[in-house]
């Protein structure tokens, strides 16, 4: 990579990391910003090859047949030992490949997200029926509010409707007519 491609990526890095510009900077500090951005991406590309190189080096029959220098048929020709031996192997290198292993955590954050989301879904679920439980409650204390007074005004009315019978009883002939305003006329 050359300098000024270097100075560009450094440049933006200051620019994200709000720094001072690279134009800005004294030429000292601007020469250890290049030996330092270069040995950066220096590793960084180790990285990647190493990582590159990791993901390309599976052990699986055809890779180790040419490794080894053995036809796959052979390979096929043994399956009891030869077959046998690399499968085995295989599966226990992808049980400790770090890929593998993060895949399989990765898949059991996503259930475990899955499964808060639906317990939260439920959670208010459950929360709105428990309000409109509040709210039938206060509506059905209300109606037998309601019902109470009902039932004594019914009282009454039934204490008075005996009353003016026991009264028609008693005087039937003083009583003949009740007008809605509850007075009697003879």
């Amino acid at each position: 990579m050359d300098e000024e491609q270097l100075e560009e990526i450094i440049d933006n890095k200051l620019k994200e990391y709000k720094m001072p510009s690279f134009s800005n900077l004294k030429s000292n500090i601007k020469q250890y910003l290049l030996k330092i951005e270069e040995e950066i991406q220096l590793i960084n590309n180790q990285k990647q090859s190493s990582l590159e190189k990791y993901k390309s080096s599976k052990i699986n029959i055809l890779s180790l047949s040419q490794r080894v220098n053995i036809s796959r048929q052979t390979i096929y020709n043994n399956r009891d030992v030869l077959e046998k031996y690399i499968q085995i192997n295989q599966q226990e290198t992808e049980k400790e490949d770090i890929f593998n292993i993060l895949e399989e955590k990765n898949n059991k954050i996503n259930n475990l997200n899955e499964a808060i989301l639906k317990f939260q879904h439920r959670d208010l679920s459950e929360q709105l029926y428990l309000d409109k439980i509040e709210l039938l409650e206060v509506e059905n204390k209300n109606l037998h509010r309601q019902t109470d007074i009902l039932n004594k005004n019914n009282i009454e009315f039934v204490k008075e409707i005996n009353e003016l019978k026991e009264n028609i009883r008693k005087n039937p002939q003083k009583n003949t007519v009740i007008d809605i305003n509850n007075t009697k006329k003879e």
